[in-house]
């Protein structure tokens, strides 16, 4: 069977629901600070009409909204950074580990997780001495990720267990 519509209409839905959140992100800060903007600068306009000095209290005003301007500015120039990011994906950095090292970090990572949680971890290597050509740190945040949503699903859930098995 030909799935290439189907997995293009996946695509172009998966492509409108991140502008759909970013626009939604974007716009929650961009409203306020072009409120902002308005009101600081009818506050000077006023000042300046009436040709005298502005009072300290709508200084203080017109300083108070340049300055949120100013944070939520800076607010949404991080959230854009994160996701500009994303499309930078690390170049691996290749080498030859035993996964044993490998499963051992994720478990003193996630060690304390587990315990809070309640869940039980083992991992199992067969043959023990099994190595991998990979980039470790890469490899050791997926399995993070994976470990982290693997306690998500467990939460609540008595006697939860995860395990790790690398094999041949």
């Amino acid at each position: 069977h030909d799935i290439r519509n189907e997995l293009e209409e996946k695509e172009m839905e998966s492509w409108q629901n991140l502008i759909r959140v970013l626009s939604h992100e974007i716009m929650n800060s961009i409203t306020p600070i072009a409120s902002l903007a308005s009101t600081a600068g009818n506050l000077l306009e006023g000042a300046v009409s009436a040709q005298a000095e502005p009072d300290s209290e709508t200084l203080d005003d017109i300083y108070g909204a340049v300055r949120t301007i100013e944070q939520r500015s800076r607010g949404l120039l991080h959230f854009v950074d994160n996701y500009r990011r994303l499309t930078r994906i690390p170049k691996p950095r290749f080498s030859i580990f035993p996964v044993s090292e490998l499963f051992e970090r994720v478990e003193r990572l996630m060690g304390g997780r587990f315990t809070e949680a309640g869940i039980t971890f083992e991992s199992s290597i067969v043959p023990e001495g099994i190595e991998l050509t990979a980039d470790p740190d890469l490899l050791e945040q997926v399995l993070i990720n994976l470990v982290q949503n693997s306690v998500q699903a467990l939460s609540g859930i008595p006697k939860g267990k995860i395990t790790l098995h690398a094999g041949t």
